[in-house]
């Protein structure tokens, strides 16, 4: 099995593999599913989970109740997460009783405005290719009269996580980001995935992101007011477009943070993110309500690994 494999799904080389589900019949795999294990925190309690992804069923064998199978197994295991599945994963999980969660934007930031045409106006997109974005020369301009945050590039050991904890909202769902998981989600892995940054204030700010070829992504954003995420929002859209960044990504369930982000040049999506969730533990199905928000982000997602 491939290295990624193992890595991807938080597994050991050389060993079994219990976070990546196979379907057999007879000696042959005719379906799978990964279910990346991690943890949530909702109400002060923690909860071990299971990310579900890269559902496949033979085309021999789909309509057979193949998937129902996998999801049987996942579910049995630990809380089933998932999000933005393909249309015809997402009628079978329907069916099979995940609920869905109030989620958050997708934002995106054009520093090339092709990569906005692209969506919009594919047609004008050789044009706007050769084109500044304006409000880049904006954002110089108020960082040149008010100066920079001057939040600090910090090491995985220098993160604050007492701190992070204390901006969680105890009635909405977070995913654990401990050490190991940022180790995993946002360290180097071979040619795959470069090291990712963490910008820290002390007691003010932290933000976590990665540059993936031309893409940016902010998997990890905390701040105490909306002066400090303007300010360090503007900062990592600089940064990110002096290192050749030609698009950023970011999500946010939050009012305040969306409309600086529009104030800023983000673009909101056309739709949410789409969480959907499977549980057979009777305390999370207890606490967990229709209006519950998942404070997803970028490096929960399989779009940052």
């Amino acid at each position: 099995m491939p290295h990624y494999i193992y890595w991807k799904f938080r597994g050991e080389r050389g060993k079994s593999l219990p976070s990546f589900i196979l379907a057999v019949v007879g000696d042959e795999v005719v379906g799978q599913l990964g279910v990346v294990p991690g943890e949530v925190k909702f109400k002060d309690k923690l909860f071990e989970v299971h990310w579900a992804c890269d559902l496949m069923v033979s085309s021999d064998y789909r309509g057979k109740g193949i998937a129902n199978m996998l999801y049987t197994d996942a579910v049995n295991r630990k809380i089933v997460f998932a999000s933005d599945v393909s249309p015809s994963a997402a009628v079978s999980m329907a069916r099979f009783g995940f609920r869905e969660l109030p989620a958050p934007t997708k934002l995106f930031y054009p520093i090339n405005p092709s990569t906005l045409t692209d969506k919009v106006f594919p047609r004008l997109s050789k044009l706007a290719r050769y084109l500044p974005n304006p409000m880049l020369w904006l954002l110089r301009l108020q960082k040149g009269v008010r100066g920079g945050l001057n939040a600090i590039e910090i090491d995985e050991a220098q993160i604050d996580y007492s701190w992070i904890a204390k901006n969680h909202i105890s009635d909405r769902i977070y995913a654990v980001h401990d050490a190991a998981h940022y180790s995993w989600r946002l360290g180097a892995f071979e040619d795959f995935q470069q090291k990712g940054l963490f910008l820290q204030v002390k007691e003010t700010c932290f933000a976590a992101i990665r540059i993936s070829g031309k893409l940016g992504l902010i998997v990890d954003f905390y701040s105490i007011d909306n002066k400090t995420t303007k300010r360090v929002l503007r900062d990592i859209i600089l940064l990110m477009n002096e290192r050749g960044v030609e698009e950023i990504k970011f999500l946010s369930t939050h009012p305040e943070i969306i409309l600086i982000c529009k104030r800023l040049g983000f673009v909101p999506g056309r739709s949410h993110v789409d969480i959907i969730y499977c549980s057979k533990n009777e305390e999370f199905n207890r606490l967990v309500k229709d209006d519950t928000i998942f404070e997803y982000t970028l490096i929960d997602c399989d779009e940052s690994i």
